[in-house]
């Protein structure tokens, strides 16, 4: 399979956004590449809706995925102790009703 230079950077940098923070990338590749995943992420940030979560306000959507797969991981973890507390809250249902509200 064969692949070009501009969707292997692509790969790179998407790799590098979900291990790396900004500033880790920058000391690791150097400050271009700091400043560029920065300028991506603001990009990224403009082109996403805001998510109206009730009880807790106006989230971007990405944020609220990201807190919802974090929520559910500990709460899977948590069932294996018998406990219950992110269920019980309230916010793991109220984080998916506004994903599932504002398609």
């Amino acid at each position: 399979m064969k692949i070009t230079r501009q969707r292997l950077k692509q790969l790179i940098k998407e790799e590098l956004e979900v291990t790396l923070t900004n500033e880790e990338a920058g000391e690791l590749f150097g400050y271009e590449v700091q400043e560029e995943l920065e300028q991506q992420e603001t990009i990224e940030e403009q082109e996403e809706d805001l998510v109206m979560v009730k009880g807790y306000g106006q989230l971007l959507r990405r944020q609220v995925k990201r807190k919802l797969a974090e929520m559910l991981k500990e709460a899977a973890e948590d069932a294996l102790e018998d406990k219950y507390p992110h269920l019980d809250a309230g916010v793991i249902q109220a984080l998916h009703s506004a994903l599932k509200e504002q398609k």
